[in-house]
């Protein structure tokens, strides 16, 4: 079966997010190919990230790993979904990094850095 166009697209777009463009060594392909259906999923230290496509669509959802102290359950949320174009990947991909980002302590900030936070608070109210 020859490949479509959005089929290599979403091999581009996979080779965006994986060092080096190895792809196949930082996925879990778990896809129908007969179906048209890609699943791919990808695996930070906190969270797996499952993207799927199909010629007219384009989604992710992501889970954590493990489950909180107390929880015997795995969390998970949907990211961002909708018609497969570059759009709709790329606010995938914003959303992965929301998920990756940690705040940082108050106590790592500069004084400075804590006056312009307590500006930018006063100012949003």
């Amino acid at each position: 079966m020859k490949e479509q166009k959005w089929e290599s697209q979403f091999r581009e777009w996979l080779k965006e997010i994986c060092p080096g463009d190895m792809v196949i060594d930082y996925t879990v392909d778990k896809s129908n190919y007969e179906n048209g259906i890609f699943l791919v999923k990808v695996f930070t230290h906190t969270y797996w990230y499952q993207i799927s496509a199909q010629k007219d669509y384009l989604g992710c959802a992501a889970g954590v790993r493990m489950a909180r102290a107390g929880e015997d359950w795995n969390r998970g949320n949907d990211l961002p979904d909708g018609k497969f174009c570059r759009e709709t990947w790329e606010r995938i991909k914003d959303h992965i990094i929301r998920f990756e980002l940690v705040k940082v302590a108050k106590y790592a900030r500069t004084e400075d850095q804590l006056k312009l936070i307590a500006s930018e608070a006063s100012i949003e109210k």
